[in-house]
């Protein structure tokens, strides 16, 4: 690693954007068209079942992962703070979207991505996506009464000229 130009941050930290920008540009498209929140709810934790699948649940979030391994880089939990924090909006505006009260999506949003992070361990612990499976279906559930089960998108007004 010393021989590596920025060393290993600069290598965690390229690894993290790669990652980041693929799980974005996966969850995003699918989020812009999802028609209910269930479906929204699906392009988020889709991928990450996907990856304990074709991972035979060896792997995990990278981000957490490196939280974990780099918690003595200061430059390394910034960038996992600033990723969280673009995920957290992400799922803030979906459930926006889909009627949820905007005062409640602050704490639902940190909810449902701290609820992920223990379920993908979970999962990984117990090869068997269950654990993911089980917080799916209760952040479905949960968000669809908080939202006052609104199932698709609140309607833009138009104005007339």
């Amino acid at each position: 690693m010393s021989n590596v130009v920025g060393g290993k941050t600069q290598l965690v930290t390229e690894a993290l954007d790669i990652a980041a920008a693929e799980l974005s540009e996966d969850v995003g498209s699918k989020l812009i068209e999802a028609a209910s929140l269930a479906d929204a709810i699906d392009a988020i934790f889709a991928p990450w079942r996907q990856l304990l699948i074709e991972g035979n649940f060896t792997m995990g979030c990278p981000v957490a992962a490196t939280v974990v391994d780099a918690s003595g880089d200061h430059e390394l939990r910034q960038k996992a703070r600033a990723l969280f924090a673009e995920w957290h909006d992400s799922v803030r505006a979906v459930l926006v979207r889909f009627g949820v009260q905007k005062s409640a999506t602050e704490d639902d949003a940190s909810v449902l991505l701290a609820a992920i992070e223990g379920a993908l361990i979970l999962s990984r612990a117990q090869q068997s996506t269950d654990p993911l499976d089980t917080v799916q279906r209760f952040f479905t559930a949960f968000l669809r009464r908080a939202a006052g089960t609104r199932l698709v998108p609140a309607r833009r007004s138009r104005k007339t000229r």
